[in-house]
C-alpha cells in the first residue's frame, strides 16, 4: 500500500514537471521513468543554404572595420618593387655610411642599418635638400629584357641636417620595408595621383591582357600580401586601384583532345604604375600557382 502511495506521488510530480503535458509511466525496476506521449510534429525541413559568392567574384571587395572600401593605401605604394632603366635612375644619390662613431677599430663598417639611425647620404643630382625632406631608398633587383631593372624599396628617410657644397647630406631611417645597407639609392619620393575616396573600381569584360615578370622575395608559394610585377603600364591605360586576375588560360587536355576553360588563380590591385611596369598586391587567392609567367587580366577598373 505504501508502495502505491508512493508511486501515486512520483506520477505527480512527473506531471508538474512536464508542465502539465500528459506522460505515460513504466517502471524500471523500482523507478518510475515517465515517458513522452505527446504525438511528436513534424519537422520543417532546413531551407538550403544560399549559394556564396566565390572569393573571385568581380570586383574584389575589402571590408574593413566601417564597411568601406579600403583604398589603396600609401604604404602598399611606397614599399612596392616597379621597373625602371637598368641601374636606376640617372640621377640618383646613394648612401654613404652610417653617422655611428665606434669606440674602437673596425675593420668593416655595420650594416644593415637600424630604424631612426642617422646616415650620411649623397643627395640626387639636382636636388636641394631641406630639414624635413623625405627621400627613397631603394636596392636593384633583376633585370629583365626589354624592361629594365627591378628597383626594391627598402626605406624612407628624412632630412635632418642638409649638407654645405661639397658635403655628405645627414638624414634619419624613418621607416623600413627591408634591410638598408651601404650604396643603396636615394631618390625622391614619388607622389602618386589616388582614386577619391569612397571610388571603386568597376567590372570590366574585356580588359588589358598582361604577364607577371617577378614576384617580391622569390617565395616558393607566394600569397596574400605579396607585390606582383606585371609587364603592363601606364601607356596601357592602367592606374592605381585597378583589379588584375591572375589565371591559368583555357588550354587541351593532351589524353582526352577536350579544352580546359580557364581558371583563375587570384586576384590583385594596382598599387603603383610606371612608364615600364605596374605593381600590383595580391587580395584574394584561390590556387596556389603565383608565380612569374603567369597571364594576367584587367577585370575591375577605376572610373
Amino acid at each position: 500500500m505504501r508502495l502505491e502511495k508512493l508511486a501515486a506521488a512520483g506520477s505527480l510530480l512527473a506531471v508538474a514537471a512536464c508542465g502539465g503535458a500528459t506522460v505515460k509511466q513504466h517502471a524500471v525496476g523500482n523507478r518510475i521513468v515517465p515517458v513522452d506521449s505527446t504525438p511528436a510534429e513534424a519537422a520543417a525541413p532546413a531551407p538550403a543554404p544560399a549559394p556564396s559568392p566565390t572569393i573571385l567574384s568581380r570586383p574584389i571587395l575589402v571590408g574593413n572595420d566601417r564597411g568601406g572600401r579600403p583604398q589603396v593605401r600609401k604604404g602598399e605604394h611606397d614599399a612596392a618593387p616597379y621597373i625602371d632603366r637598368p641601374g636606376g635612375p640617372r640621377d640618383a644619390g646613394y648612401i654613404i655610411a652610417s653617422s655611428e662613431v665606434p669606440g674602437v677599430q673596425v675593420i668593416e663598417a655595420r650594416s644593415p642599418y637600424m630604424l631612426d639611425e642617422v646616415l650620411y647620404v649623397k643627395m640626387p643630382t639636382g636636388v636641394t635638400p631641406t630639414p624635413g625632406m623625405h627621400l627613397a631608398i631603394e636596392s636593384l633587383g633583376p633585370e629583365f629584357e626589354a624592361y629594365g631593372q627591378v628597383l626594391i624599396p627598402t626605406g624612407e628617410v628624412t632630412v635632418v641636417s642638409p649638407g654645405a657644397p661639397g658635403e655628405a647630406t645627414s638624414v634619419r631611417l624613418e621607416r623600413q620595408f627591408a634591410e638598408v645597407e651601404p650604396n643603396q639609392l636615394v631618390v625622391p619620393m614619388e607622389a602618386p595621383k589616388y582614386p577619391p575616396v569612397g571610388q571603386r573600381a568597376v567590372a570590366v569584360t574585356d580588359g588589358v591582357k598582361a604577364k607577371v615578370l617577378w614576384v617580391s622575395s622569390n617565395p616558393v608559394e607566394p600569397s596574400l600580401g605579396y607585390f606582383v610585377v606585371l609587364d603592363a603600364s601606364e601607356r596601357a591605360g592602367v592606374h592605381v586601384g585597378d583589379q588584375f586576375t591572375l589565371l591559368r588560360p583555357r588550354m587541351r587536355d593532351e589524353l582526352s583532345g577536350l579544352w580546359l576553360p580557364e581558371q583563375d588563380i587570384a586576384t590583385t590591385q594596382v598599387v603603383r604604375v610606371g612608364a615600364h611596369s605596374s605593381t600590383a598586391v595580391v587580395i584574394a587567392q584561390t590556387m596556389p600557382a603565383i608565380s612569374a609567367g603567369a597571364d594576367a587580366r584587367l577585370t575591375a577598373k577605376m572610373p
